[in-house]
C-alpha cells in the first residue's frame, strides 16, 4: 500500500493526509480529491512499504527452535512523484469518477514489503460484487486521532438503494445542502459500530482475497471515496469507486 505524503505550506510540516495502492512498478491508484491540492496543503511524494509510521523500521519477533528472533521488514522508500492524473468528470467532494493516477519519478523494484495489489481484469473479477470486502488504511480512529500503524478492516456491502436512501436521509435532515446521487461505478460498504474507514484513509484499497492465475491474491475492488456522517456510525456507509469500472480509463492512462 502507499502513503500519499503532503506539505502542510502553514507550519512547513509533512503529513499523511490520503492513502493509494501501487498497481504497477511505475503507479499509484489513489482518489482524484487527493490530488486536488490548495492554498495549504502540496502533494510532496509517496511512501512505499510503511507500516508504523513512528518508526524506523518494522519489526516483529518471533520464536524458532527456542531462540527468539527479529525480522524485519525493509526500509521505507519515499519516491518522488513525476505526474498526476485526475479523472476529467471529477467535479466536487461528493461527485462520482474520484479516482487518480500518479506516475512515480522512477521504476519501483518489488520486494517482500512493495508489492503491487491486483487489478480485476478478469471479466468474472471485473464485474462481480462481493458481499464483504477488507479496507486499509492510517486514517482516524474512534479516538478521532490518526492511525500510527496500518489498520484493516473487513466491511460488508451494502446495497445501492440501500445506501441511496440512507445518504437521502441524511442529506434531508443536514444543514449543508449536499445532494448526492449514486451510481453502479460506485460501491457502498460498512455502516456497522466504529469499523469504517475515515478522514485519511481516502483513496486506499477496498480489496478482498481472490483466485488470480491460481494463486491466492489481493484484488483492488474500490478506491476510497467518501463518507456522509462521521465515520463508523450504523447505518451510514463508506461509499467506494469501483474499479472495475474504470479499467479502461485506468490502462488508456498509463504509459511505460
Amino acid at each position: 500500500m502507499a502513503l500519499l505524503m503532503y506539505r502542510d505550506t502553514l507550519e512547513d510540516e509533512l503529513t499523511p493526509n490520503c492513502g493509494g495502492s501501487l498497481i504497477s512498478d511505475r503507479y499509484v491508484l489513489t482518489a482524484a480529491h487527493c490530488l486536488t491540492e490548495n492554498a495549504h496543503s502540496k502533494l510532496e511524494f509517496v511512501r512505499l512499504g510503511e507500516h508504523t509510521i513512528s518508526k524506523q523500521e518494522d519489526c516483529n519477533n518471533y520464536t524458532l527452535d527456542g531462540v527468539v528472533e527479529l525480522d524485519c521488514a525493509g526500509p521505507v522508500e519515499d519516491v518522488a512523484i513525476e505526474s498526476v492524473i485526475k479523472h476529467s468528470d471529477h467535479r466536487r467532494k461528493f461527485g462520482g469518477h474520484d479516482i487518480g493516477l500518479i506516475r512515480l519519478a522512477r521504476k519501483i523494484v518489488f520486494k517482500d514489503h512493495i508489492q503491487p495489489i491486483c487489478l480485476p481484469l478478469h471479466p468474472e473479477l471485473k464485474n462481480v460484487l462481493l458481499p464483504e470486502y477488507y479496507v486499509a488504511g492510517w486514517g482516524y480512529t474512534e479516538n478521532m486521532e490518526r492511525s500510527d500503524v496500518l489498520l484493516k478492516a473487513k466491511l460488508e456491502r451494502v446495497e445501492t438503494p440501500t445506501c441511496q436512501k440512507q445518504i437521502d436521509e441524511v442529506a434531508r435532515t443536514s444543514r449543508k445542502k449536499i445532494k448526492i446521487t449514486l451510481d453502479d461505478k460506485q460501491i457502498c460498504a460498512g455502516g456497522k459500530d466504529l469499523v469504517d474507514s475515515c478522514q485519511g484513509d481516502s483513496g486506499g484499497p477496498l480489496m478482498w482475497l481472490s483466485k488470480v492465475r491460481n494463486q491466492s491474491r489481493y484484488v483492488l475492488f474500490g478506491v476510497v471515496s467518501f463518507g456522509i456522517e462521521n465515520c463508523g456510525l450504523v447505518n451510514f456507509p463508506g461509499v467506494y469507486v469501483r474499479v472495475g469500472s474504470y479499467l479502461g480509463w485506468i490502462m488508456s492512462n498509463m504509459k511505460a
